[in-house]
């Protein structure tokens, strides 16, 4: 079988009042009409103040990135590259083996994409964009040169992150769903692949151990359960089929 090539991988919101009146400018039951008033702007204010309020808590997450395309791959700071160091362990981080995935990221000295490296990448291009969103990317490989791609295509949540991400390779198609927690942290991505008469589902989980002082993540534990066969309907997740890694990162910064 040849290589599998699959570049890696990372989208709004919404009041009426009560009044009675006697001869005497009240009702009869004044006080509890008051409170039902009070009470009804006070139900009303809070409808109100809530958009607002996630709103707020949004825009201070957004604000946390220096531009949009670091924010697409979670990167606090003004970040040139980086490199990864994998080490595959059990399922209590006790080390087996290490490999060193050739691949990074670059951003200029304005926090804007530059270029996917691999080993199997020629060259990256940006084809699609969405105000300051990249929607498609299309990367040439080492193995097919300049008339073969790697294309990617991204979607995003509300706060500018990459919901879903479909990847369209030499050799099949793969679809990664990002989650993210309240501080803006990928903790999992949920993948399915499909090619050469194969299907195959992977769930990925993610611990971060130590961060540098720009709060990127230097040092995560990775949970990998997946199920593969012809029809991926009918095999199941088995303990069997669990991986586990260390993940050291690296990070350069201008």
């Amino acid at each position: 079988m040849k290589k599998k090539f699959y570049l890696f991988t990372i989208i709004a919101l919404t009041a009426s009042v009560l009044a009675g009146c006697s001869s005497n400018g009240k009702s009869p039951n004044a006080s509890n009409e008051d409170s039902a008033v009070v009470d009804s702007n006070t139900v009303q204010q809070a409808i109100a103040e809530e958009p607002v309020e996630q709103a707020t808590e949004q825009e201070a997450l957004q604000s946390r990135f220096l531009t949009q395309d670091l924010r697409m791959y979670n990167f606090f700071g003004r970040v040139k590259n980086y490199k990864i160091i994998e080490t595959y362990t059990d399922s209590l981080q006790n080390p087996k083996y290490r490999y060193e995935p050739s691949f990074s990221l670059e951003y200029d000295a304005d926090g804007h994409f530059v270029k996917y490296v691999s080993q199997y990448t020629l060259k990256s291009c940006v084809t699609k964009m969405d105000g300051d969103k990249i929607l498609e990317t299309k990367d040439t490989i080492w193995d097919y040169g300049d008339d073969v791609f790697v294309v990617h295509e991204y979607a995003y949540d509300a706060n500018g992150f990459v919901k879903t991400e479909n990847i369209y390779g030499v050799e099949g198609v793969e679809t990664s769903e990002y989650t993210y927690n309240d501080d803006g942290e990928l903790v999992k991505i949920f993948v399915k692949w499909e090619g050469e008469g194969t299907k195959r589902e992977e769930e990925q989980q993610f611990i971060i151990l130590e961060r540098d002082d720009n709060k990127n993540w230097t040092k995560r534990f990775k949970k990998i359960y997946s199920k593969e066969g012809d029809e991926c309907d009918t095999c199941q997740f088995t303990v069997s089929g669990a991986d586990y890694k260390i993940e050291t990162r690296t990070i350069n910064y201008w």
